[in-house]
């Protein structure tokens, strides 16, 4: 007998296998409902969608000025910085600021982090791509 079919049971194969086989390519198991869930069905079902895309586009929206801290104390924008480009208008050549903010508060609400690629010129940074 055959390591994989040891692992499954013998009589296991294409045609009916055994329940942890078809858990493990579906990628989970039932809920208690019956139904299947995981990040991308989930997207799926209209309440769910919405709630995440309004949290992100709320979220997203939100002014993200930079700032630098003045001595004694107070604070001024720092439009001078190499940074702030990237922060304020463009993240990346084909994403606003704002687009790539909201990308990243959705996955964090989706999977639980958002991240992000750092593309660097020169040791400064000029693109962040999710």
């Amino acid at each position: 007998m055959g390591v994989l079919a040891r692992a499954v049971g013998e009589r296991s194969n294409l045609a009916t296998p055994e329940q942890w086989v078809v858990d493990w390519f579906k990628g989970g198991t039932d809920t208690p409902s019956g139904i299947n869930v995981t990040e991308d069905t989930a997207l799926h079902y209209g309440p769910f969608f919405a709630g995440v895309r309004i949290i992100s586009e709320d979220l997203g929206a939100l002014p993200f000025p930079l700032y630098e801290s003045l001595d004694p104390r107070g604070k001024r924008k720092a439009t001078e910085h190499p940074l702030y480009p990237v922060i304020h208008n463009e993240a990346n050549p084909v994403m606003s600021s704002q687009t790539f903010r909201e990308t990243l508060t959705g996955h964090a609400v989706m999977w639980g982090g958002g991240f992000a690629e750092i593309v660097r010129k020169r040791g400064v940074v000029r693109e962040l791509w999710p």
